[in-house]
Parts: structure tokens; C-alpha cells; sequence
């Protein structure tokens, strides 16, 4: 009993270490992500048909499988656009005709509803089929073999399914997208500084100024599947710089122009999110007049540093010879 209790509680203690190592396995084992959604696999594999509408000869069933274009970011699931076109479900139609039987026609009468619930949307598709058929038979009339045909129509409705939909990335406000912009007026070292906030929908940041340019990365997508194997893709944080060049640098998670006469018309932040590019044109503006050399004050805090640097370089000196 007491062993039973003791595996219990290990395993307790190692289940958040295991889960990690699992995550960790999975991004090592899936493709990073190209950019393009047309390469993700939307051909599904082990469907459930098992809740089948018949009639007398037919049977159909229905079964969505995924989404196109599917993205998850921080555990948050997302598609684009209208969930009428991201929807992916597939039918299956089986026949018990006999052999002398043929199928005409087939009509499908198709609706597909969203119920806009208060916690999560939920899309349903249903169908309503009606099948035209007909049996051809041999008979003899008179001596003479012709072959005589019966037709028949057969309905089968109510094949549905439903499916919770992802939050719609195209909700995604740009008005939020802010830059933060200080211009630090220093003499011996102009510059601005450039913050953008987090959002959890921007894959990476570009900022350019006068030809010049440097990328903040901020996410990196990795394909993975659902249980039919519909590929999506799963971000996860992954920050860093690339692309830096000319008077572009980076000190943190800002972005830096160096150089004085800075002019906001030269400058373009293009923020890339899975679906699209977004140009930020929000700017917060400030100045900061650091050591511009227009300030007596300026001189007097230069003064008493310098004051200071010498005092402390004198007293090292001072030790150092009493201490021969």
C-alpha cells in the first residue's frame, strides 16, 4: 500500500517535467513553418461515419474534420475570415442497390447555421439528400423481350454535424498596434528609440528607415495535426533580431535609428501576422533633451560627473601608493 501511495506522488512530482519534455519532443519532431498555408495537408484520414441515416437502399453520414488555415497561439485556436470557408467536412454515401439498379440523380439540399452562443460559436451542417433511382427488369410480352423500368425516389434527412469554431483572427485590431517613438536630443550620441507593445498575433516586427532596415522576430510557427491529420500550425515565442543593418540596432526589445534630424515620414514598421502584413502607423511621440548642450544645466551635471570620476580615480591612486 505504502509503495502504491509512494509511485503516486512521484509521479505527481515528475507529470509537469514529463509534460515539458513531451512539448519539447513535439516541436523537435514538427516542420517550422514556410509562410505559405497552401502547403499544409488538409487530406483527412480516420473519419467517424459511425452515426449513419438510412433509408430503404441508402445510407449517409457526415463528418467535419478541421479548418483550413488554422493557427494556434498561446493555446488559442484561430482561423480567417468566414468559418463557412475554413470549414472542412467530408460525406460518405452508401449504396444497397442491386445489381439492375441504377442511380439517376442524387439531390443535395444543403445549410449550414452558426449559433452565436455567449461562450463559444458553434457551426452546424446539415444535409437533406434525395435520391432518384431506377430497377430494369427483362420481361416478355407477346414474344418479344423488352426491358422494363420502375423508377423510385427515396429521402433521407437530418445528416448533420457540429463543430466549436475558433476564434476569428480577423477580429485582430490594428488600431492597437502602437509605436512608441522617443527622440533622445543628446549631442554626443543622437538617437530614437523605437518600443512596439506585445500582441500575441504579430509573428514579427520590420522596421525601416531611409533603406535601412532590422527585423524583430517575436514568433515561430511549427506545423502539427489534429487527430484526422489536418495540419495547422502552433506558435510559440521565440524572441530575437535578424536583419540589422546600416544605422539599425537593437538594445532589448527596442529598436534604434542612430543619427540627429530624425524624420518620422522616413520611417515604416510593418508588423506580419500569420494571415497578413500590417503597417503601423500609430506613433507615440516624445522627445527627450539629454546633454543637448543648450542648457547650463546640462554643463553642471557633466561637471559634477567628471568631478566625481576624478575623486574616485584620485582616492584609488592615493591607497595604492600607501599601500607600496
Amino acid at each position: 500500500m505504502r509503495k502504491n501511495i509512494f509511485i503516486i506522488i512521484m509521479i505527481f512530482l515528475y507529470l509537469p517535467g514529463i509534460c515539458q519534455a513531451n512539448e519539447m519532443l513535439l516541436l523537435l519532431y514538427s516542420p517550422m513553418w514556410n509562410g505559405n498555408f497552401e502547403t499544409l495537408n488538409t487530406d483527412p484520414y480516420n473519419l467517424d461515419f459511425s452515426d449513419m441515416k438510412k433509408s430503404r437502399n441508402f445510407a449517409v453520414a457526415i463528418d467535419i474534420y478541421g479548418w483550413k488555415n488554422m493557427v494556434r497561439v498561446n493555446n488559442t485556436d484561430y482561423i480567417y475570415g468566414n468559418p463557412n470557408d475554413s470549414l472542412l467536412y467530408n460525406l460518405y454515401i452508401k449504396s444497397y442497390l442491386k445489381e439492375n439498379d441504377t442511380i439517376d440523380r442524387i439531390q443535395k439540399d444543403l445549410t449550414i447555421s452558426i449559433d452565436d452562443d455567449i461562450i463559444e460559436d458553434m457551426i452546424t451542417v446539415d444535409y437533406n439528400f434525395t435520391f432518384f433511382w431506377h430497377s430494369s427488369e427483362l420481361e416478355t410480352d407477346t414474344g418479344k423481350k423488352h426491358i422494363k423500368k420502375k423508377y423510385y425516389t427515396e429521402k433521407i434527412t437530418g445528416i448533420t454535424d457540429h463543430e466549436i469554431i475558433p476564434q476569428n483572427f480577423s477580429d485582430f485590431n490594428v488600431e492597437k498596434c502602437q509605436a512608441f517613438l522617443t527622440f533622445y536630443n543628446n549631442s554626443i550620441n543622437p538617437k530614437t528609440v523605437i518600443f512596439v507593445p506585445e500582441n500575441p498575433g504579430i509573428m514579427s516586427i520590420e522596421y525601416n528607415y531611409k533603406n535601412k532596415s532590422i527585423k524583430q522576430n517575436m514568433m515561430t510557427g511549427y506545423v502539427e495535426h489534429n487527430k484526422n491529420g489536418i495540419d495547422f500550425v502552433n506558435f510559440t515565442q521565440n524572441f530575437g533580431w535578424s536583419n540589422s543593418d546600416g544605422n539599425m540596432s537593437h538594445i532589448g526589445k527596442t529598436a534604434i535609428i542612430k543619427g540627429g534630424n530624425f524624420s518620422v515620414d522616413d520611417l515604416q514598421i510593418i508588423a506580419q501576422t500569420p494571415y497578413e502584413k500590417i503597417n503601423i502607423t500609430n506613433y507615440n511621440i516624445s522627445e527627450c533633451d539629454v546633454f543637448n548642450g543648450k542648457n547650463p544645466v546640462h554643463y553642471l551635471v557633466i561637471g559634477i560627473f567628471f568631478v566625481i570620476v576624478s575623486s574616485i580615480l584620485l582616492i584609488f591612486y592615493v591607497l595604492r601608493v600607501l599601500t607600496i
